[in-house]
């Protein structure tokens, strides 16, 4: 990863417009580091740069997913790094502006999560088994040796 700039902070302190005039300054392009900001429909209680700002310069990971999904920090990692390399790809400056620690930490250190993430398709297997009540998912969990995490528990009517 080349030379990147991190706004980091609280809500409401002016990480996006600061974020912004250093991107109009130096030839950027922002990628958010918002928890929140990557959501769509998650306009209010997110500080969530508006039609106006986003309008201004080039901005990555905001309105991307639905709430409805699952997300992960490891996701976020992926999608950031991807969109750091485009910028730079294309001789940008990339501007990380946000207020999520852990996202920030996931770019700035190298933080694995390989395994973070089969633990979390395990549960999610085993919670889909819990929310349906599907005997065909618990047989294939059964049969691919995916033991169930103590955290959940399978109702017995």
């Amino acid at each position: 990863m080349g030379k990147i700039i991190a706004i980091a902070g609280p809500t409401a302190v002016g990480k996006t417009k600061f974020a912004i005039e250093i991107a109009k300054r130096f030839d950027g392009e922002i990628i958010s580091c918002d928890s929140m900001q990557l959501y769509k429909y998650m306009d209010i209680g997110s500080a969530k740069p508006t039609k106006e700002e986003l309008a201004q310069v080039p901005h990555h990971l905001v309105d991307l997913i639905d709430p409805r999904d699952d997300f992960s920090v490891a996701q976020y990692q992926k999608l950031a790094k991807d969109a750091i390399r485009d910028v730079q790809s294309r001789g940008k400056l990339a501007v990380i502006s946000g207020g999520t620690g852990l996202y920030l930490n996931s770019l700035l250190y190298e933080m694995d999560f390989s395994k973070a993430r089969k633990a979390a398709s395990i549960a999610g297997c085993w919670n889909s088994v819990r929310k349906r009540k599907a005997e065909p998912l618990c047989i294939k969990c059964w049969k691919n040796k995916i033991r169930r995490p103590q955290s959940v528990s399978i109702p017995t009517t």
